[in-house]
C-alpha cells in the first residue's frame, strides 16, 4: 500500500469501511440542500431594505458641515463612482494619492477620507420606520476599515476613530460584520445621507470597505439573527478541543507524528476562523494584533494539512512540503514586525505561492498516493484469491483506505471552496461554505485517527489479557524474588549502616591528633624569624593538609553516593593553595625523568573565597593521575583565572606525555570504580575515585571538567570552577613565577593581620590536653582571655562562677560521660541568664553528613571542624566576637 520503508513495528490502520465515505456524502448532499438558505439575503424584509451599494461620492479630508447634504455636482474635490464591488482608496482614483513600492516595510501617510451614500425613503417607508415600535431599523456593512466614524443626516451614529492631535492612528479598528441600531427618528422623508468618515493609510488595500456584499440598512434584529455566530462558534470549538486531543495524544505516542500535524492543523484553522468572528474584537481591541494571528494561522494551514496527509499515508513528511512549510512560516512571523500595508502585500505573496503548494497536495498527496495506494490493493486482493476489476479496486481504495478517504473528503471540500470562488467572481459575494468543506475534511481526520485509537485500544486489551496470564504465572515467583531481596536489602541496609558507622568513628578519631599537627605547625608558623625549620614547618603544614584532604576524600565517597556534597565556603590564598598542590604532587615523580612545568596566570587574585579544601582536592587528583601515568617527559600545570564581576571562573588545565587514553574509554573514565585499560594500567595504585570525585565537585562549583587524549602521546585534563573574588588585587609575575618555590613562599608569608580583643572573653572545652593547648595558641594573638576546660561538668561550673562573663564558648562534642550537646542544654536551660544567647561555637572532629545542621538544631550557633582552620577561626571570631560589646 505504501510506496516507502515504514517504521520498524509500525502499522497504518484500514479507514472505517464505507463509514467514512457515507458521512462525507451525507454531508455533501446536506450543504447542497441549505446552501440557498445560508445565501439568504435581506431583500425580502417587508420592514426595511436599503442596499447602500450603488452611487457614492468619494473625497480626501473630513469636514463634518458635509454630512447633511448630497455634494454639489459643480463641486470637482467630490469624485462620484459606482460602487458595485470593492470599494478601496487605493484604487478609488483620487488626485494627489501617495504611492507605495510592493513589499516596502513602511506604511504611507495616514489621511482621512469621506464618504456619502446618499439613499431615498418614500413617505411609507418614513411611515413604516416611525410607527412600527417593536422594530429597530439597523445598519450592516461587511467591512470597514481603517479607523472610522458614521454619521446619519449629520448625526454621529456610531465612531471607532482612535488618532493622536497629529493624525496618527493610535488603535486600528478594521472590523468584519459590522452592525449596530439606529434611532428611528434619525431617517427623513426624502434624501437621507448616510456619511462615513474614514481614517487610514491609503497606500493600503483594507482602507475603505473590502468586501463586496452586504452594505445594507434594514431591520436590525433581522440583521442580528442573520449573522449570529452560534453555530461558527461551535465549529471552531470543535477544531479546538480536536487540536488538543490529538496534541495530548501525540505526547503519549511521539512516534505517531500525524496525530502531531493533525493536531496542530485543526489549532491553526480554528485559531483563523475565531479572528473572523466580532468575538476577536473582544480579546483584540486593535485589531492589527489580531490580523497577525489570522495570517499566520492561514499560512500554516496548508503546510499543515500536507504533512498530516503525508504521514499518515507514506509516514513520513516530503523535502518539498518542508520548504514551502518552512517559506509560509517564514512569511507569517515577517509580517508580525512592519505595517499593515506591507502584511497585506505578504498575503498577496502567500496567495501566489499557495497555489503551487495546493497544485502539489492535490497532484501528488490526493493524487498520486491514491493511485499507489490503489496498486497496494490490487495487490492484496489478487493475493486473496479475490477479482480485482478496476471498479472494484476503485471502490476498495475509496472506502477501504485511508489514503481513498482522504482523497473523497479532499475532493468534496475543494468543491465547497470552489463553489465560494465563482460565487465570489461572479455573483460578488464572499459566501463561507468553505468553511464548512473544511470542517468536512477535519471530522474525516479525526474519524481515521479515531479509528485508529479503537484499534489501538483492541489491541492493549489484548495485550493486557495476556500480560494478565503472564502475570498470573509469575506472581508466585516475583513473590519469591521480593522475599529474597528483602533479606539482601536488610543486609544492605546493615552494611550501609556499619559503613557509616565506621566512616564516623575513623574520620574522628584521625582528626582529632591531626588537629594537633596542624595546630601546632600553625602555631609556630606565626613565629618570627622562623629560622632554619620555615620550610620543613612548611612542609608540614601542607603534608597534614593533605592527610586532611585525603580523609575528606574518604567522606566523599559517602557523601557523593548519598547524593549530599557540602561546599564550606572560606577566604583562601590562591598561591598558597597552588605552592601546596604542586610541592606535594613533585615528590610523587621520583627517580622518573618527567619535568614538571607550571604556567600561572599572573592575573590571578590574591584570595579567593570558595571551598578551598574542595579545589585542592581537585588540582590534587589531576595532578597526581597526570603524574601516575606519564614514565617519561613532561607534566604541565596551566592556571587561568576569567574575572566575572565578582566572581572568577578558576580553570585548570593539567597536560601529560603519558600512555593516554583510548577514544572509546573516555565515556567510562568518571565512572566510580572504573579505570580506563585496566590491564595496561593494573600497576597503578587507586581504586579509580578521583576522577568521578573531581567531576562531582566541579559541578556543584557551578563548572565542568574535560577530558582530551591521543592514546600513546599524552592527555589533556581541563578543570572549570566558580570561586568568589576576596583580594582582588593580582599576585603578579614574580610571585606566579615562584608559587611552588618553597623558600620564596616562606619568604613572602603574608603575616595575618589579627584583631585584638583585650576586653573578649572566650571558653573553650575539650577533653583532649592536645586541642587545648592548640587553641591556647590560636586564640593568643587575638589578645583574648582564653579560659580552658576539660570536660562539660568544669565548663559548667566555670559558667556559674560570677567572677567572669564570657562572650563565646568553643564546645567539643564527644566528651566522656557528659558530651557537648548535653553541656549546651544545661547551659541554656538550666544556668540561664545571660547564656541563653550566648555565641556557642561546635570545636569537633565530628564531620560526616548533617553534622552542621544537627548542631544548629541542638542550640548551637556556629560550627568549627577540627583539624582547625586559622582563617576559618579568624571568620568566626569577627562574626560573633566584633559584632557584641565587650564588656571590662
Amino acid at each position: 500500500m505504501f510506496f516507502t520503508e515504514k517504521r520498524e513495528g509500525w502499522k497504518a490502520p484500514r479507514a472505517p469501511r464505507f463509514e467514512c465515505t457515507r458521512v462525507i456524502t451525507i454531508a455533501a448532499v446536506f450543504f447542497a440542500m441549505v446552501s440557498p438558505l445560508l445565501y439568504a439575503g435581506p431583500e425580502s424584509s417587508p420592514y426595511l431594505y436599503v442596499n447602500l451599494q450603488g452611487p457614492v461620492y468619494l473625497k480626501t479630508g473630513f469636514d463634518p458641515g458635509e454630512a447633511f447634504h448630497s455634494p454639489r455636482q459643480d463641486d470637482k474635490t467630490w469624485r462620484r463612482i459606482e460602487w458595485n464591488g470593492p470599494l478601496l482608496i487605493k484604487d478609488s482614483g483620487l488626485p494627489d494619492l501617495p504611492e507605495r513600492a510592493f513589499l516596502s516595510p513602511f506604511a504611507g501617510k495616514e489621511l482621512e477620507f469621506t464618504t456619502i451614500i446618499p439613499f431615498a425613503l418614500d413617505r411609507e417607508a418614513k411611515n413604516r420606520i416611525s410607527r412600527t415600535f417593536d422594530k429597530t431599523p439597523g445598519i450592516f456593512l461587511s467591512f470597514l476599515g481603517d479607523n472610522w466614524e458614521i454619521y446619519l443626516n449629520g448625526n454621529l451614529i456610531r465612531s471607532e476613530m482612535y488618532r493622536d492631535t497629529e493624525g496618527r492612528i493610535l488603535s486600528h479598528r478594521f472590523e468584519r460584520n459590522i452592525f449596530f441600531p439606529v434611532r428611528q427618528d434619525l431617517f427623513t422623508e426624502g434624501e437621507n445621507i448616510l456619511t462615513i468618515r474614514i481614517a487610514g493609510d491609503p497606500t493600503d488595500r483594507i482602507t475603505g470597505f473590502l468586501y463586496t456584499d452586504a452594505y445594507y440598512i434594514g431591520e436590525y434584529h433581522e440583521i442580528a439573527s442573520a449573522h449570529q455566530e452560534f453555530l461558527f462558534l461551535v465549529q471552531i470549538g470543535a477544531y479546538l478541543f480536536m487540536g488538543a486531543y490529538y496534541l495530548a495524544l501525540f505526547l503519549n505516542r511521539r512516534n505517531a507524528r500525524h496525530y502531531l500535524f493533525f493536531s496542530l492543523f485543526s489549532l491553526a484553522l480554528g485559531i483563523y476562523f475565531l479572528t473572523m468572528t466580532r468575538v476577536v474584537y473582544l480579546l483584540f481591541p486593535d485589531t492589527a494584533y489580531s490580523a497577525c494571528l489570522e495570517y499566520i494561522a492561514l499560512f500554516l494551514t496548508l503546510p499543515l494539512v500536507a504533512a498530516f496527509v503525508e504521514n499518515a499515508v507514506i509516514n513520513r513528511t516530503l523535502l518539498i512540503t518542508k520548504l514551502y512549510g518552512g517559506l509560509f512560516a517564514f512569511l507569517g512571523l515577517i509580517q508580525i514586525f512592519f505595517s499593515q500595508a506591507f502584511r497585506s502585500d505578504i498575503l498577496k505573496l502567500w496567495q501566489f505561492c499557495a497555489i503551487g503548494a495546493a497544485g502539489f497536495l492535490v497532484v501528488f498527496d490526493f493524487g498520486y498516493l491514491f493511485l499507489v495506494t490503489a496498486q497496494g490493493v490490487k495487490k492484496r486482493l489478487a493475493g486473496e484469491g479475490r477479482r480485482a476489476s478496476p471498479f472494484r479496486i476503485a471502490l476498495v481504495t475509496i472506502t477501504g483506505t485511508v489514503t481513498g478517504n482522504l482523497l473523497v473528503c479532499g475532493l468534496v471540500s475543494l468543491s465547497i471552496g470552489l463553489f465560494d470562488v465563482i460565487a465570489k467572481l461572479f455573483f460578488h459575494n464572499s459566501f463561507i461554505l468553505s468553511r464548512y468543506g473544511l470542517f468536512i475534511f477535519t471530522g474525516m481526520g479525526g474519524i481515521i485517527l479515531s479509528r485508529q485509537i479503537g484499534e489501538l485500544v483492541d489491541e492493549l486489551i489484548r495485550a493486557k489479557t495476556a500480560l494478565e496470564q503472564t502475570n498470573a504465572n509469575l506472581e508466585e515467583t516475583v513473590r519469591e524474588r521480593t522475599r529474597e531481596l528483602e533479606k539482601q536489602t536488610h543486609r544492605a541496609e546493615g552494611a550501609s549502616r556499619t559503613k557509616s558507622e565506621f566512616l564516623a568513628k575513623i574520620s574522628h578519631e584521625i582528626r582529632t591528633p591531626l588537629n594537633a599537627i596542624i595546630g601546632l605547625v600553625e602555631i609556630e608558623l606565626r613565629k618570627k624569624p622562623l629560622g632554619e625549620t620555615g620550610e620543613n614547618m612548611e612542609e608540614i603544614h601542607s603534608s597534614g593538609s593533605t592527610l586532611l584532604a585525603l580523609i575528606n576524600e574518604m567522606l566523599d565517597i559517602s557523601r557523593i553516593e548519598s547524593g549530599r556534597v557540602e561546599l564550606n565556603p572560606v577566604e583562601y590564598d590562591s598561591l598558597g593553595l597552588l605552592g601546596e598542590c604542586i610541592r606535594v604532587n613533585m615528590v610523587r615523580i621520583g627517580p622518573k625523568p618527567v619535568e614538571f612545568k607550571a604556567d600561572i596566570d599572573e592575573a590571578l587574585p590574591k584570595t579567593l573565597i570558595g571551598d578551598e579544601l574542595r579545589v585542592k582536592q581537585i588540582l590534587n587528583n589531576l595532578l597526581s593521575n597526570g603524574i601516575k601515568y606519564t614514565d617519561k617527559g613532561s607534566v604541565t600545570l596551566r592556571v587561568r583565572c576569567r574575572r566575572e564581576g565578582e566572581r572568577c571562573a578558576l580553570v585548570f588545565i593539567v597536560e601529560d606525555t603519558g600512555r593516554g587514553i583510548k577514544e572509546e574509554n573516555l565515556d567510562t573514565i568518571f565512572q566510580e570504580y572504573r579505570r580506563a585499560d585496566e590491564l595496561l594500567n593494573r600497576g597503578i595504585e587507586g581504586a579509580g575515585l578521583g576522577l568521578p570525585i573531581t567531576k562531582a565537585l566541579a559541578e556543584i562549583m557551578e563548572g565542568r571538567i574535560e577530558a582530551a587524549s591521543v592514546y600513546g602521546e599524552g592527555s589533556t585534563f581541563t578543570v572549570t570552577v566558580y570561586q568568589r573574588v576576596g583580594n582582588g588585587d593580582p599576585v603578579g609575575k614574580t610571585a606566579a613565577e615562584h608559587a611552588f618555590d618553597p623558600a620564596f613562599r616562606l619568604k613572602n608569608r603574608d603575616e595575618q593581620a589579627f584583631i585584638q580583643l583585650p576586653k573578649a572573653s572566650v571558653l573553650v572545652v575539650d577533653d583532649v590536653y592536645t586541642n587545648l593547648k592548640v587553641a591556647l595558641g590560636l586564640f593568643r594573638p587575638y589578645g583574648m582571655n582564653v579560659v580552658l576546660a576539660k570536660s562539660g561538668e568544669q565548663a559548667i561550673k566555670i559558667l556559674k562562677s560570677p567572677n567572669i562573663t564570657f562572650n563565646a564558648i568553643f564546645m567539643d562534642h564527644l566528651m566522656p560521660e557528659m558530651d557537648g550537646i548535653e553541656a549546651v542544654r544545661i547551659i541554656r536551660e538550666e544556668v540561664g541568664g545571660y547564656l541563653k544567647t550566648i555565641p556557642i561555637i561546635a570545636l569537633t572532629a565530628n564531620a560526616l553528613i548533617g553534622s552542621e545542621q544537627m548542631f544548629l538544631e541542638n542550640g548551637f550557633q556556629d560550627f568549627l571542624p577540627k583539624p582547625v582552620d586559622a582563617q576559618r577561626l579568624d571568620s568566626i571570631i569577627k562574626k560573633w566576637l566584633v559584632k557584641q560589646p565587650l564588656e571590662d
